[in-house]
This record gives structure tokens, C-alpha cells and sequence, in this order.
């Protein structure tokens, strides 16, 4: 299973109320550290794209950019939109929680992407 399939079970779980499931064949451990891999490279690419459409604490209120950072997130793993703003909708008052509070003007928007996806990750796993 690769790890859209699994995020598609994952998806799932979380459809159905189970936050923080083990999925079969794949422990929670092991989806976590691939997902934290993939996001990891995405972080530079996630970070060009919002300052390219001027997305960056500079330019728009700070929740603006989380959330956008925390679609791209999960877009850059899901097949579907769809599927990513659902994730960032079910995610975004716990991850805004846990991320503004760091996030200063100076903040370049490659820590608040990075930051926006270690808060996922804790959330999600």
C-alpha cells in the first residue's frame, strides 16, 4: 500500500470519528515518518508557491497563511482538493492553535510551513 492508500484510510478513520487510528498493515509510527518525510520536501516547494502568491506574513493576517500552508500540506500528498480541505477544516483550529502563537511578523514562510506541518503531524498522529 502506498502512502495515499493509507492516508485514504486514514482519511476514513477520521470520517468516522477515530482520531489517531493504527491502520492495518502499517503502524501509526511508520505513516507519521513517511508523511513528515514527503512534507519535508515539499516544505521549500509549499513555501515558494505561497510567496509567489503573496502569501506570507508580510501580506495577509497570519491564519490566512497557516491555513493555505496547511491545504498545500495535505494536497501535496492526497489526490484531491476535496480531500485537503477537509483535512485542513478538521486540522485548522488546532493547528492555528499551536501555531500563531510562535509566528512573528520577521517569521520567514518557510518556518511557518514547516511548523504548520509538525503541528499536523501531532494532530493527525
Amino acid at each position: 500500500m502506498d502512502l495515499s492508500s493509507h492516508l485514504f484510510v486514514l482519511l476514513s478513520r477520521l470520517l468516522s470519528g477515530e482520531s489517531r487510528a493504527d491502520l492495518p498493515g502499517l503502524g501509526r509510527g511508520a505513516l507519521k515518518e513517511a508523511l513528515r518525510q514527503r512534507w519535508q520536501r515539499e516544505i521549500p516547494r509549499i513555501a515558494r508557491e505561497l510567496r509567489t502568491r503573496h502569501v506570507t506574513l508580510e501580506t495577509a493576517p497570519p491564519p490566512v497563511v497557516v491555513r493555505d500552508a496547511l491545504f498545500r500540506l495535505w494536497r501535496a500528498v492526497l489526490p484531491s482538493g476535496d480531500l485537503a480541505d477537509f483535512l485542513r477544516d478538521a486540522q485548522d483550529d488546532r493547528v492555528l492553535a499551536a501555531v500563531l502563537p510562535g509566528l512573528t511578523p520577521e517569521t520567514p514562510t518557510r518556518e511557518v510551513v514547516a511548523r504548520t506541518a509538525t503541528a499536523a503531524l501531532e494532530i493527525a498522529f
